[in-house]
């Protein structure tokens, strides 16, 4: 368990066609059973690789900014608001 507040300063992609897509959060503070969500949706096949990488896929969406949360097992968290943007192929 982490005594240190998770810190997201980036993912990558930032911007991801609408569907489910993984990720890549970059940042600090990480545990090995940090959770993920997406504008409070849980992140599904989330791996933390390191203590400053995780991957994660994301949760259906639909089109614009999202925020992505990670959450420590001490209950610390934070929050990259509008971490990555959803949007629709065109037709």
């Amino acid at each position: 368990v982490s005594n240190v507040a998770p810190a997201i300063p980036q993912t990558a992609p930032a911007n991801l066609p609408l569907g489910v897509f993984s990720m890549t959060l970059t940042g600090t503070g990480f545990t090995s059973v940090s959770k993920v969500s997406i504008n409070g949706n849980a992140a599904t096949g989330v791996t933390v690789d390191t203590p400053t990488q995780i991957t994660a896929v994301t949760p259906p969406n639909t089109a614009g900014p999202h925020n992505v949360t990670v959450t420590n097992p001490d209950g610390q968290s934070c929050t990259l608001t509008n971490g990555y943007t959803d949007f629709a192929l065109a037709a």
